[in-house]
């Protein structure tokens, strides 16, 4: 389990931009699905946060490392 405010506040930088730079590199499009199943509380896949607004700036804050890098290939589904 990922805690969101570690995202939020910028302590994951450095593993997010591992994918960032990853992504950018492929050279092609590549389609990324951040919080898979994020509406389900008992999906094998829990973020432990119930609160949407983690959810959200966690979202907004990973977008913004990709803008920042400039990665231009990233499709968010």
């Amino acid at each position: 389990e990922i805690d969101l405010n570690s995202i939020i506040n910028g302590s994951k930088n450095a593993y997010i931009d591992t994918w960032v730079k990853g992504i950018k590199a492929v050279k092609k499009p590549v389609y990324l699905r951040l919080f898979p199943e994020m509406n389900l509380k008992d999906s094998s896949i829990t973020w432990g946060q119930p609160d949407p607004a983690l959810l959200i700036g966690a979202w907004k804050h990973i977008v913004l490392r990709f803008r920042a890098l400039n990665v231009r290939n990233v499709f968010w589904v």
